[in-house]
């Protein structure tokens, strides 16, 4: 059974992310385009949701230069610093999210040849928007500010709260699950999903469920081997690296070589965990949770298990990993022991249930 994944909680550079780190002076927008500038033409109407998401146009603004690339958009919804998890899955903005996450918001780079990569932005030159609607409401826009670089990119960003219809001060909604939809605009040339139409997410009130109701049809509905079955799962990440670190997204193959090896103080992969009234508890009961790694190296033959241990919470959901040294090939005292790089195919399971990438098959790394 396959539980695809959500986005939650999100990693820095070298954490839970969408690329591996790069320094900032290195780093170029890419040659192939991640997402297709398509300039607005004048107007503000949009099509209904249920035809073709959330879809407007708007005009560009007089004197400001289109982009010649946008991307990377993300959302970063946590405690600390972070660069955020891929915006084309849907967020999930929860009383966690509205009561102790340090960082709230949605972004996207863009890069303008002799602007953003400039020494210093010329902040005039730029009209970042984010345009979103609630529960196929209105359409709104409010700003989107510049948030810094990223190598030659200029990123801008949205804090959740100004568009979350449950903050302070506000009527609360009558229901207690509000969904979004939007999309950014810089300088009137629209940011969106490769699909064209609208990322999306969900706020949630005090005491609600902590899913989108569409999502429980990509999680096991019924009680998996060993345990209860989780209500959703997600957030797999690798994480090796100096000091702590939430990790980085496990889409991208991790790579284990000698300095991993010889000088990383993190060195684990892991997953995140909802199960109602056991992982939301104060003090948790891991004798309900059966969490596993399943792996084997070289694309063939049977797959090696191993537990994954409990690593502690991350807002409501338990956090689970294991110590890729514990599995690696090269290992003093490994036999037999491979010839050259290695690489591993590894995916998870709780109570039974598996966790996979979106694509079914499996998470994958490279030992050197």
């Amino acid at each position: 059974m396959t539980v695809k994944l959500h986005s939650r909680t999100i990693p820095a550079a070298d954490p839970s992310t969408r690329s591996n780190p790069v320094a900032a002076a290195e780093r170029k927008a890419p040659p192939a385009l991640a997402m297709a500038v398509q300039p607005g033409t004048t107007g503000d109407s949009f099509e209904p949701a249920a035809a073709k998401g959330l879809a407007a146009t708007m005009a560009l603004p007089q004197g400001k230069p289109t982009p010649t690339w946008v991307g990377n958009a993300s959302v970063q919804i946590g405690r600390g610093p972070g660069t955020g998890a891929d915006a084309t899955k849907p967020f999930l903005f929860d009383s966690w999210a509205r009561e102790r996450a340090d960082t709230t918001k949605a972004s996207f780079e863009a890069w303008v040849p002799g602007l953003s990569d400039a020494a210093e932005i010329d902040k005039t030159q730029f009209e970042a928007r984010v345009h979103f609607r609630v529960n196929d409401g209105p359409l709104q826009t409010m700003p989107a500010t510049l948030d810094g670089k990223a190598g030659n990119n200029a990123r801008f960003a949205f804090d959740l709260r100004a568009m979350d219809p449950f903050r302070q001060g506000e009527p609360p909604p009558s229901a207690n699950e509000m969904r979004v939809e939007y999309f950014f605009s810089v300088n009137g040339a629209p940011v969106r999903p490769s699909s064209g139409e609208s990322f999306q997410g969900v706020f949630t009130g005090r005491g609600a469920a902590p899913l989108p109701s569409s999502t429980p049809a990509q999680a096991p509905a019924t009680e998996a081997a060993g345990g209860p079955a989780p209500t959703w799962t997600g957030n797999v990440t690798a994480a090796i690296g100096r000091g702590p670190t939430s990790g980085r997204n496990a889409a991208e193959p991790f790579r284990f070589d000698s300095w991993s090896r010889q000088r990383a103080e993190t060195t684990k992969v892991g997953f995140e965990a909802y199960l109602p009234g056991i992982t939301d508890a104060s003090s948790m009961d891991a004798q309900k949770l059966k969490a596993e790694l399943h792996y084997r190296f070289g694309g063939s033959g049977q797959f090696q298990s191993r537990p994954a241990v409990l690593d502690g919470k991350v807002g409501n959901n338990a956090h689970f990993a294991v110590d890729l040294r514990q599995v690696d090939p090269f290992a003093q005292g490994a036999s037999p022991r491979p010839t050259g790089p290695t690489k591993m195919e590894y995916y998870f399971t709780l109570n039974g249930a598996q966790v996979r990438p979106d694509n079914a098959q499996t998470f994958q790394g490279v030992f050197e």
